[in-house]
């Protein structure tokens, strides 16, 4: 059977610390001094909390010292130097899978020191991660992308000190943070007060307000962005950026006055949103390339908020479409009078969706997809919905306007039916949120 699409319609409803404490003459002198001692990668990192108000701790006691990367290979210092072969240096991990265990090594290695300090009454005592913690193997987590280890990460930080997790990835956040990064890196900038559009304050707050479905749905943290950026010849002198960045953050700040330690373990949060027992939207941001004069730089963008009830991050899609075989010439609708044989299950197992009842004007089910505006093979959300007799796709209550947990942008999109051919947009088409 084929489909028929007499009208295809696919539109949208419409405190500050840091540990930068040079100036820049002494900055750039530094800079040199990197030069002469062949230190290719350093790494450098900006913390912010709201105004200039005391922000509470929040989370944790600070550690009392700071406890380097230390990994399979030692403790982390230049990755560039010459190696003897069969040595291991850090972030070149040995065995099946390199990566995850030197990441295991790194943040055990910390807890394991941290554990050894006496940080007063509220201190736990963390047991030991897992590679199975990181998804068991080294091709699992490079399929992740940096909001999702990073929110895997630093979940596993919270809750071993007893600290609620953050709630979820957020592509609101996320794409906040992503803007900034490059944003950051392609002006060769490295501050919290940038890349506002000319809005004044500017800050992150700022920033993530411009995606409307933020704007009036946080309530207030004192905390809620974190930079890093690491400088090197090339990329393989550099290798675990993000994951040396969190690590960073939580156990080696004590020159930024714990500032991004404090955000990383924020335990200030209004838990009213989502499932209880988590709160907080999550996000980050890497852009990697040219930087500030160096071949290789990674700009990296931690931004999270506090939502209230009412937040919701996803995005209404309308579409509006036809079957052929229900479709009825006569009145430009399809029957419904499939209705009483029509499944309680969704038959699109990607997606498993189950009603108590079919609503009025139900046609059948079908699945919408978003997929990946440069490469029409990448979908990017998947949703079970139901197809009415007058062409709209509804969500399953028979009457919503379908919603994806995307962010604005241009999207192709597509329609499968269980016994007729799919279709999908011949070019991707804009949405952005109402």
């Amino acid at each position: 059977m084929k489909i028929v699409y007499p009208s295809l319609k696919l539109y949208p409803n419409e405190c500050f610390t840091s540990l930068q404490l040079e100036n820049v003459k002494t900055k750039s002198k530094f800079n040199k001094v990197v030069f002469q001692l062949f230190t290719i990668c350093f790494l450098y990192c900006l913390n912010i909390p709201v105004f200039a108000q005391p922000c509470e701790t929040n989370g944790y006691p600070y550690n009392t010292s700071d406890i380097t990367w230390t990994d399979t290979g030692g403790p982390q210092g230049s990755a560039c130097l010459p190696i003897t072969d069969g040595y291991a240096t850090f972030g070149r991990g040995t065995g099946t899978n390199p990566i995850i265990t030197d990441i295991v090594a790194a943040f055990n290695f910390a807890r394991t020191a941290e554990n050894g300090q006496s940080l007063g009454a509220e201190q736990v005592i963390m047991p030991a991660i897992t590679i199975a913690d990181l998804g068991g193997s080294d091709a699992v987590w490079n399929m992740k992308s940096p909001s999702e280890k990073a929110f895997i990460l630093m979940n596993l930080e919270r809750t071993a000190r007893g600290i609620p997790p953050f709630q979820e990835v957020d592509a609101n956040v996320q794409s906040a943070a992503q803007n900034f990064a490059e944003y950051l890196r392609l002006n060769d900038e490295f501050s919290h007060n940038v890349g506002c559009g000319g809005a004044e304050p500017c800050n992150a707050l700022v920033r993530m307000d411009q995606f409307p479905a933020i704007n009036d749905h946080r309530e207030f943290t004192c905390r809620f962005e974190n930079l890093a950026v690491f400088y090197a010849y090339n990329e393989s002198c550099s290798p675990l950026t993000l994951e040396r960045a969190v690590y960073t953050w939580i156990y080696d700040d004590l020159t930024s006055s714990n500032g991004h330690r404090n955000a990383c373990l924020f335990n200030g949060f209004n838990d009213n949103y989502g499932a209880s027992g988590a709160e907080g939207q999550f996000g980050i941001g890497l852009s990697a390339g040219p930087y500030n004069g160096w071949t290789h730089g990674v700009v990296i963008a931690f931004n999270f908020f506090d939502p209230d009830p009412s937040y919701n991050p996803a995005m209404p899609i309308g579409i509006t479409t036809f079957l052929e075989g229900p479709y009825n010439s006569t009145n430009g609708n399809m029957d419904d009078n499939l209705t009483v044989t029509i499944p309680l299950t969704s038959p699109f197992t990607i997606d498993p969706q189950t009603v108590t009842a079919i609503p009025a004007n139900v046609t059948d089910w079908v699945l919408a997809e978003l997929r990946d505006k440069d490469n029409s093979s990448v979908i990017v959300a998947s949703k079970s919905a139901f197809i009415l007799k007058n062409g709209s796709v509804v969500d399953l209550d028979g009457l919503s306007t379908l919603k994806f947990p995307v962010v604005g942008d241009n999207y192709f999109i597509s329609v499968k039916h269980r016994n007729h051919l799919s279709i999908m947009s011949k070019d991707p088409v804009s949405f952005s949120l109402p």
